[in-house]
Order: structure tokens, then sequence, then C-alpha cells
């Protein structure tokens, strides 16, 4: 069994060699990587070249964005999964694809998705009341941790009409949509840099606008209760925040 790692770029000489290294350190080499830069205009693609004789695919040109890149590179993999680990983002430790691709071949899954550690904080992000049904209403995994089957990509890409969120469409379209098998990894993936294109405050009202769309396109008959979470979120988010999370706990100790 193989994983294709893809990473795609824009003008990231500051932080792609850190998301490389933590790959080339990978103690399981049943991996490989391709490259899709944006055509950077800093020092990218020297450091890309760098390590060519480690890259399986690279290729620098123009694209529409982020998943408009990686629809297009997914398309270069021969892995049997795939992995999308872009610049600034980094595996957890040195063993990650030694343990997970057993668990892999094992139990066959569409989707497999493990721990989150935010880089700046240290967080760990474990997602346990995933198995609730409407857990992808407002959530999803973080697209660093989850190992998507390359099969999946045959049935649909990413939509590109989204600028962040297409990752989050594309799991949950898999999972009601195409009732795609997912496995749970009880141990942490990657590193993720919250100095992303999704994380910056000048992004929010996309992020809303595009939360709304998928709420409305996959959970039509809550939607109203959840535009109301999103309400409160956008305007008593210090007061809401406490309130949903125990009433999340309530649900998952429910099985609701």
């Amino acid at each position: 069994m193989k994983i294709s790692v893809i990473t795609v770029c824009l003008n990231a000489a500051n932080c792609i060699e850190e998301t490389f290294l933590s790959l080339f350190n990978q103690s399981s080499k049943e991996w490989e990587l391709i490259v899709f830069d944006g055509l950077s205009s800093d020092n990218t693609v020297d450091i890309i070249n760098k390590y060519k004789d480690r890259i399986t695919v690279f290729k620098s040109q123009k694209d529409k964005g982020i998943y408009d890149a990686m629809n297009s590179a997914l398309k270069c993999a021969s892995g049997d999964y795939l992995l999308f680990l872009n610049a600034g983002d980094t595996l957890v430790d040195n063993y990650v694809f030694e343990k997970t691709i057993p668990l892999l071949e094992k139990n066959n899954p569409d989707i497999a998705f493990g721990y989150t550690r935010y880089s700046q904080t240290g967080e760990i992000e474990k997602h346990k009341n995933w198995q609730n049904k409407f857990f992808f209403a407002a959530n999803c995994f973080c697209h660093q941790c989850m190992f998507y089957k390359k099969e999946l990509f045959e049935k649909t890409l990413y939509d590109t009409s989204f600028k962040i969120y297409a990752d989050w469409d594309f799991t949950v379209k898999c999972v009601k949509n195409y009732s795609a098998k997912v496995l749970p990894l009880d141990f942490c993936i990657s590193n993720y840099s919250l100095d992303g294109f999704s994380s910056k405050k000048e992004n929010f009202k996309i992020i809303r606008k595009e939360r709304t769309k998928i709420q409305k396109a996959y959970f039509p008959l809550i939607y109203p209760l959840l535009a109301f979470d999103n309400f409160c979120t956008k305007n008593l988010n210090t007061i809401w925040q406490p309130l949903k999370k125990g009433l999340n706990k309530i649900l998952c100790a429910l099985k609701l």
C-alpha cells in the first residue's frame, strides 16, 4: 500500500521546507510526494528544487485557487490513499505512516482521520463525537489529518466554487451521498498551522457564507437551528460557546 502526499503552495519559502522534512524523516517509505506550486514569486521553487530527487511530481503553474490545484495534483497520484499536507503543516512525528498504513490495510476505509495538533497553541483536536448524526452539520475533521481513498475522487472532485471549505463539502458529500466508511485513528497525525488562509480574520465572511451553503445543501431540515447557532456564534460567542459545549456533551452522551 502507498500513500500519495499532495502539497500545494504559493509563496511558501518561509515554511515549505519544514513540511518536506517531516515527510522525509518518516520511518515508512511507502509514500510519494506530489507538489503543485501556483507560480510563486519568492524562492519557494528554489527550495522545492533542492529536494527534487525526493519529489515524485512537481509542477509550477497558474491555478484558480487551492482546490483547483489539489484537483490537478491528485490526478497525478498513484497511491491507494491521499493525504493533503500543505506548506506550513507537518506530520506530528516520524512514525505517522508506519502506524497508519497497517490500519488502512486491515480496515479498508474510504476515509480515515486522526487527531490534529495546532502548532501555535499545542491544543489537540480529537473529534470524539464524530458519530453524532449531526456532527458534519457544524464540524469537519481537519483536512491535514485525513486519508482519503483515491477511488473517492473518481466519483467527484473538490468543488472549486468554495475558497475555504471545499474539503468539508467533499467529506460530507462522501459520507452522506456515497456512504463512505470512516475509520477513526486513535493518534495524532499532523501539526496544523493557524497562519493559513482560512484562519485570517478578513476571510471570516467567506467562512460564514460557505458554512451556510454546506448546511443548506446537506442538512435542510435542521438548517433553522444551524442558522440560530451561526447567529449566536457571531453575536453572542462568549456566552454561547460554553452553553453549546455543554449541550454537545449531553447529545454525545445520549448518542443523538
